[in-house]
């Protein structure tokens, strides 16, 4: 079951539902399960072309999401979704090398994450709601970046882990997870302050505990502490609005 939801790419699929429908939800918009449909299975697609070669049941896949998008959203979101996945592209090949540079790696992969599971997920726009989520997908991604600091640095992959040590970039992580998390709470984007305290104290104790006490972290922490965070804040928004 590991493997498959992690080596397969199914628990980041979920995850990508997860912050989609937090969207969905939280701007008080009606499920829209095509456009959960468009996050989690382009999000699959992307880290199946990263991590193994594309098969023809990935075109299906990709033809059924091009298909869905079509009929279940805008011509805009159709554009949004068509750039995102050429910068993914771009990510993955070598024509641009972008994952190879410090920050601009992190900065492309927030993007994307926002730009599928954020942007087209509501109307009208949200500024704030946009800012807050690229941010705390930009301490996720810093923080992530400690998992592959040794293999990145035999690779000569400068990202920011590699150029100031785990513990620095753990603590440029946590300074943008505390923006990420003012501007949810000064433009109340929570219903509840209770659950935000509660969803805020998690995410800095997990990102602690990357510093303090998971030095040797292994995989498992990174796959589904540092990614179910974006799953916890989706349950402690549904917990406020029932």
């Amino acid at each position: 079951m590991h493997h498959w939801l992690i080596q397969r790419n199914i628990f980041i699929a979920i995850v990508a539902i997860a912050q989609a429908l937090f969207i969905q939800v939280g701007t008080h918009n009606a499920i829209n399960f095509g456009m959960l449909y468009i996050a989690g299975v382009s999000t699959w697609i992307a880290y199946e072309y990263y991590r193994c070669a594309l098969t023809k049941l990935h075109y299906v896949f990709i033809a059924s999401v091009v298909g869905t998008t079509l009929y279940t959203t805008t011509t805009l979101n159709f554009m949004i979704l068509a750039t995102t996945g050429g910068i993914a592209w771009l990510y993955n090949s070598n024509v641009l090398a972008m994952r190879n540079v410090s920050v601009v790696k992190n900065v492309v992969v927030s993007l994307c994450w926002i730009s599928t599971n954020v942007v087209i997920q509501h109307t009208p726009f949200n500024y704030h709601l946009i800012v807050q989520q690229f941010l705390f997908m930009l301490a996720l991604t810093l923080i992530y970046d400690n998992k592959d600091v040794a293999i990145d640095a035999q690779n000569n992959t400068n990202t920011l882990a590699v150029s100031i040590g785990n513990k620095h970039n753990t603590l440029v992580a946590l300074a943008v997870l505390a923006v990420s998390l003012a501007v949810m709470y000064m433009f109340a984007l929570y219903a509840s302050v209770v659950l935000f305290i509660i969803f805020a104290i998690s995410c800095f104790v997990i990102f602690l505990c990357e510093m303090y006490v998971c030095t040797s972290a292994t995989n498992y922490y990174y796959y589904y502490a540092i990614d179910g965070l974006l799953v916890l804040q989706l349950i402690t928004l549904i917990n406020t609005t029932h």
